[in-house]
């Protein structure tokens, strides 16, 4: 981390020149060493690293892959919260409204099962089909992220149109099953459905 004493563009040349940038010693004789965290495609930051001047040199070699090494967990999750913020939109639109039905109260609520990647192929909808019927479904796809969100928006799509023209629960699910099968064989997803 960064202290007093460590010329503030140590940091921003190692940033910018992409590589170890040795700052002047100070009044209390301290001497910072901006080492950049760097990435193939970007720079993150720098880390500075301070010893007293004329100390014995620290092996910059091995504080160079620290700072690398330090880039790519940084990086790692970067990447791991976009796409559980990514997923999650994903499924907040995927969860639809319940319609107000007379007669009958309908509620839902999504609660997920622990931290991290928390979301991904769960789902719950309501829909008309026609003459006062509705269908009901609740459905799990395993794993989680994106990919998870992705299929699960494609059952859930699926098996609205295809209750355009069939009415047995049991024979939604046998369509489902296929398409599964066809669209990601790997994956399996457990799913209630209901007529009333």
């Amino acid at each position: 981390g960064s202290g007093s004493g460590a010329p503030p563009d140590a940091a921003v040349r190692a940033v910018a020149e992409r590589r170890p940038v040795r700052g002047e010693a100070t009044p209390d004789g301290l001497v910072g060493t901006a080492f950049p965290f760097l990435l193939a495609s970007r720079s993150l930051g720098a880390m500075v690293l301070h010893r007293t001047d004329g100390a014995v040199p620290d092996d910059d070699v091995m504080l160079g892959e620290l700072a690398r090494r330090v880039a790519t967990a940084m990086d790692n999750a970067q990447r791991f919260e976009h796409e559980r913020d990514t997923a999650a939109a994903l499924q907040r639109a995927m969860l639809t409204r319940l319609p107000r039905l007379p007669g009958m109260e309908l509620t839902a609520r999504y609660l997920p099962a622990e931290d991290g990647m928390n979301v991904g192929g769960d789902w719950y909808d309501v829909f008309p089909v026609e003459d006062g019927e509705y269908v009901g479904v609740v459905g799990d796809v395993t794993g989680h992220g994106i990919h998870a969100a992705v299929t699960m928006g494609q059952l859930r799509t699926a098996l609205r149109a295809y209750s355009v023209h069939e009415r047995s629960p049991a024979a939604l699910l046998g369509l489902l099953h296929r398409l599964l099968d066809r669209l990601e064989p790997d994956l399996f997803a457990t799913a209630v459905i209901v007529r009333f």
